[in-house]
């Protein structure tokens, strides 16, 4: 019974620190706690030993198992539920604008969008523009705005 009891206190300790108290003490106890319970079992029969080793063993995958599924995210966030990790910026692609600071090659571009002013963050395409230049946005890359000159269009 001994035996039995310090085996389950030793998966109860792994199943602690896995879920609440992370950082490996539990985990080592409670390693400790069945290596000591095998040992036991060793004193009584060799091949009890034996069995209950195995049976140890077998029972860790389904032990991590069922601590990671408990912990881990089970949902995807899809876009159409409206989670958005980066903002789609496509609707700008084509628009003109100026450039309100020197672009080398990061910079801040005036874009007049249903006659109000807005201030995006680009980066030039083909190197240094000067502030004031008439600009238009070429590419949406992730999270940057691409720009050229106008005059290269």
């Amino acid at each position: 019974m001994q035996i039995i009891l310090l085996t389950l206190f030793g998966f109860i300790l792994i199943l602690l620190d896995i879920l609440f108290v992370p950082g490996g003490l539990f985990i080592v106890m409670g390693s400790c706690a069945i290596l000591y319970s095998i040992y036991l079992s060793f004193e009584i029969s060799l091949w009890l030993a034996i069995v209950h080793l195995i049976a140890s063993l077998a029972v860790v995958p389904y032990l991590v198992r069922y601590a990671f599924g408990r912990v881990s995210l089970k949902e995807e966030m899809k876009k159409e539920d409206g989670y958005v990790g980066v903002v789609d910026h496509s609707a700008y692609i084509g628009k003109s604008g100026i450039a309100r600071s020197t672009l080398r090659p990061s910079g801040s571009v005036t874009v007049l969008v249903d006659g109000e002013e807005e201030y995006l963050d680009c980066i030039s395409e083909g190197g240094l523009i000067e502030k004031g230049s008439p600009v238009v946005i070429t590419e949406d890359r992730g999270t940057s705005l691409v720009v050229r000159l106008a005059a290269d269009m």
